[in-house]
């Protein structure tokens, strides 16, 4: 799309309170999304393992959630440049998220945590951030009183090894055990 196009649908969405998701491939377009306001990012930076620190301070000062979509990646060059910049923003402190279209979320934990990001922070992404990045996280995100949960009783730890997520035991979704 051309910019003027891209910038007037982000106004307008902005302008009624609706959260913009951008799916960048490119740090010029990351930087173009966020330059024109978009909420979200979605989809790694991969076509440079140079990011600007400038860019990268500022997704940290507006904390800005990044999720990197990395099961979204083909294996190659691509992904390894994406999982470089993943690890370079958690470190930089740019909050992550999990999405998990297409692989589903616990396969995109896993890519983040063999990224370097440690399972108790890709725990957060799933949570917490996920809730942030949705707009939810008056009602969900964090286990604490008069908010939402979903839970999974797992037979490991997963802040051991994040693989661990897939050792299920029991699933409480809505209020209710499955």
């Amino acid at each position: 799309m051309q910019p003027a196009i891209v910038e007037a649908l982000l106004e307008a969405a902005r302008g009624a309170g609706i959260p913009v998701f951008g799916h960048p491939k490119t740090q010029a377009d990351a930087q173009a999304l966020v330059e024109y306001g978009a909420s979200v990012l979605i989809g790694m930076i991969r076509d440079t393992e140079t990011l600007d620190p400038v860019f990268v301070a500022r997704l940290r000062d507006l904390r800005m959630v990044y999720a990197p979509a990395l099961a979204t990646i083909p294996a190659g060059p691509e992904l390894e440049r994406a999982k470089h910049n993943t690890l370079r923003l958690f470190a930089a402190g740019v909050p992550l998220a999990v999405y998990g279209s297409g692989a589903g979320p616990i396969d995109e934990c896993e890519f983040l945590a063999r990224a370097g990001v440690p399972p108790l922070d890709v725990i957060v992404a799933a949570t917490q951030n996920g809730a942030r990045a949705l707009g939810q996280s008056g009602e969900r995100g964090v286990i604490l009183p008069g908010k939402r949960a979903d839970l999974l009783l797992l037979l490991a730890n997963p802040g051991e090894d994040i693989r661990n997520l897939r050792r299920l035991a029991r699933r409480m979704t809505a209020g209710e055990w499955r």
